[in-house]
């Protein structure tokens, strides 16, 4: 329905059709989630030219704007995005040869900018009863003007020490008046800095960086109404997504030259440790979360039991120790392995990761020449072509 609204308002301003689309995502979706999202786009009846994630979008706009400035020197970028609903960290270097490398990404997808106006609203339901003696915490209506107000007195803080919430008539003809300090905003919310202070160290030691070393601070969504220090302003925190979007549907249909983007390499990372299972549903990871792709990693197994001819990989992604707490992504089976005692038989477990995050996995076993491949889609939860 997004995807078929947004046409809908491109032609009704370009009056012409439009069946193409350059869509962005979150950087913690999956093949599962990149199949899902191209097969929204054929039940809408568009192209999907392709799929990018959100950081690739961040770092491209900052290094356009770095040649548009002559820029040349090597630096180190946090991307700092909290929105309405999620929260992401991610950090990249450019170097001097426009070489994009992420070294890290970390994403918190139950944290956002609606805590901040629920933290508000709850704050001035208490002063509202303390003030009148009234418990306005179940009454609908006058909840939803609340939240507007403490919405657009949220941003207030980053420029001024005070914000006023100022609402006529909010319950039974009781005008309200209340100021929220900055310091009072800032005690409201100190626990959700604190996480977001928490994934930010995270992506630092996953990255091996000092915050030293870090030049640049690109603030977008929400907080960037909120700023403690001048941060980097080169990139439009509003813009920069759909900026990238238009630049890029721009290449793919031929409007303009891709010479400038020649001279760009991007080196983009996993955003989850992809792993088999071992013994005891344990996980034993292959590619590690933060890993540059394209990339290729193998592993050695054997049978665990005399004249076993067949095994099993199952294939998980996360970052928790047993496979029941982590995402299934798929299995395939090998079969036709020489009769042989238990550790006996060499097994090669490979799992190859191309351009576009897509994982392929193959074994081999090596006495026998036994070969099999699977390309991860979990297509058990995937619609078929006749359903689409």
């Amino acid at each position: 329905m997004v995807l078929t609204k947004m046409c809908e308002i491109s032609e009704a301003y370009y009056k012409t059709s439009v069946r193409n689309v350059v869509v962005f995502i979150p950087t913690n979706f999956n093949d599962f989630h990149i199949q899902a999202t191209k097969e929204v786009g054929l039940i809408d009846g568009l192209h999907v030219m392709r799929i990018v994630k959100e950081p690739i979008a961040y770092a491209i706009a900052y290094w356009l704007d770095m040649k548009a400035s002559s820029v040349s020197d090597q630096k180190n970028v946090l991307v700092f995005k909290l929105d309405g609903g999620s929260f992401l960290v991610s950090l990249f270097s450019i170097d001097q040869e426009y070489v994009i490398k992420f070294k890290a990404t970390t994403e918190y997808t139950k944290l956002g900018g609606d805590e901040f106006t629920k933290r508000m609203v709850n704050h001035v339901v208490q002063e509202f009863k303390r003030m009148h003696k009234k418990d306005i915490s179940r009454k609908g209506r006058v909840l939803r003007r609340l939240r507007t107000a403490c919405e657009r007195a949220k941003r207030t803080p980053s420029s001024t020490a005070r914000a006023i919430i100022d609402i006529d008539s909010l319950y039974k003809g009781i005008d309200f008046y209340t100021i929220i300090t900055h310091p009072t905003f800032e005690e409201l919310n100190m626990d959700i800095f604190r996480k977001c202070m928490e994934l930010v160290d995270k992506c630092l030691r996953y990255a091996e960086m000092e915050k030293s070393s870090v030049h640049e601070v690109i603030l977008l969504g929400v907080s960037t109404m909120i700023p403690k220090k001048e941060l980097c302003k080169i990139v439009s925190p509003y813009d920069v997504v759909v900026y990238h979007a238009a630049v890029r549907a721009a290449i793919l249909s031929g409007c303009v030259s891709n010479q400038m983007f020649d001279e760009l390499l991007m080196l983009d990372v996993t955003p989850l440790s992809l792993a088999l299972e071992i013994n005891e549903g344990l996980m034993r990871v292959l590619i590690p979360r933060n890993t540059h792709i394209p990339t290729k990693m193998e592993f050695g197994l054997s049978t665990q039991v005399d004249n076993q001819t067949s095994v099993i990989i199952i294939v998980y992604e996360g970052e928790r120790r047993r496979t029941r707490d982590n995402n299934f992504l798929g299995k395939l089976k090998l079969s036709g392995i020489t009769p042989a005692p238990r550790n006996v038989p060499k097994i090669n477990v490979c799992f190859d990761i191309d351009a576009n995050g897509i994982l392929n996995v193959s074994t081999e076993e090596k006495t026998s020449g036994q070969k099999n491949m699977i390309t991860i889609s979990n297509a058990k939860e995937r619609l078929s072509e006749e359903e689409i």
